[in-house]
């Protein structure tokens, strides 16, 4: 397992990806959305205790008939996280 340490889930515990997902979130059928989270992720307070940002939330919203999110989506939330 690995550790990212720009991820924490909404109780503020660290996030740990294992290393088969966190290849596979690399890859680019994820690269957008995973690089979305990590941005958002690294803009709240965690990371730098100055900003006026302290939780982050990510919404994917897509238009009707955008199969490619369509089917991401679902495969995104089902990746193994353990949480501390």
């Amino acid at each position: 397992m690995i550790l990212n340490p720009n991820t924490i889930n909404s109780r503020g515990r660290l996030v740990y990806i294992d290393r088969k997902s966190s290849r596979k979130l690399k890859t680019d059928e994820f690269r957008q959305v995973w690089r979305n989270q990590l941005l958002g992720e690294s803009m709240t307070r965690r990371n730098h205790p100055d900003s006026k940002y302290e939780y982050f939330t990510s919404i994917i919203l897509y238009p009707e008939g955008n199969d490619h999110f369509r089917d991401l989506v679902p495969k995104y939330y089902e990746f193994p996280y353990s949480r501390s």
